[in-house]
């Protein structure tokens, strides 16, 4: 883990955390976990291996949320909703919980970041938006 004073400011503005994630991290305290990974390719190395050109690399990342899993609430939770004849209601809500992935792409001529967002519970990954 590191503390947010340690991100580098384009990686914070990457990750465009709302005005309302920023007053809830001030009681709640988002964790923001470093990862590297350096990958280094030899363009003339890989260009001996085939006699084809190569256009592109795919770079496979594993991220293990098992661990997260474990320790998440109940799924389910019990909300109240103004019903139609105005009283309250409980309607069934899905507690869902974010990671913000935000990656760094770097070669020799350019520098690009990239961010994803994986929501999930504790039945697992929901859904992974890319932005």
């Amino acid at each position: 883990f590191v503390p947010e004073s340690k991100v580098p400011a384009e990686v914070l503005k990457v990750r465009n955390r709302s005005a309302i994630l920023e007053a809830d991290n001030r009681n709640n305290c988002e964790k923001i976990i470093l990862y590297r990974k350096l990958v280094r390719l030899n363009r003339k190395s890989l260009n001996d291996c085939s006699p084809y050109p190569t256009a592109g690399m795919n770079d496979i990342v594993r991220f293990n949320v098992s661990n997260f899993i474990q320790k998440m609430d109940n799924p389910v939770v019990p909300l109240y909703a103004p019903g139609d004849n105005g009283v309250f209601e409980i309607v069934k809500g899905e507690k869902m919980y974010y990671i913000n992935l935000v990656l760094q792409l770097k070669n020799e001529e350019q520098l690009d970041y990239k961010r994803y967002r994986i929501v999930l519970n504790r039945k697992g990954i929901r859904e992974i938006e890319m932005f």
